[in-house]
């Protein structure tokens, strides 16, 4: 969405949604980026110049790669996938 629609965009796209999780991801970039909370971090893109709104959607999406893998080594309900395994349980 970031690629197609924009930052500022997909940002906002998120803040939208009810889930926890994507709250939880605005809270996580929030803090990461040194911004006070989600509300700061979505005015901060909004306000970004050319130059900037691109180096800060690099930063953002290596940032998001980097939440991607954690989910992916720890399993959505963060439980080791190959501890759950070999403990008999079900993914």
């Amino acid at each position: 969405m970031v690629h197609r629609e924009g930052l500022a965009v997909a940002l906002h796209f998120v803040a939208a949604r009810s889930e926890p999780a994507a709250q939880v991801i605005l809270d996580d970039l929030a803090a990461d980026l040194d911004k006070e909370d989600r509300a700061s971090l979505l005015g901060w893109v909004r306000e970004l110049g050319p130059a900037e709104l691109r180096d800060q959607t690099r930063e953002v999406q290596r940032r998001l790669g980097w939440y991607k893998r954690v989910a992916q080594a720890f399993g959505r309900d963060g439980v080791d996938p190959a501890t759950a395994a070999a403990n008999g349980a079900n993914g």
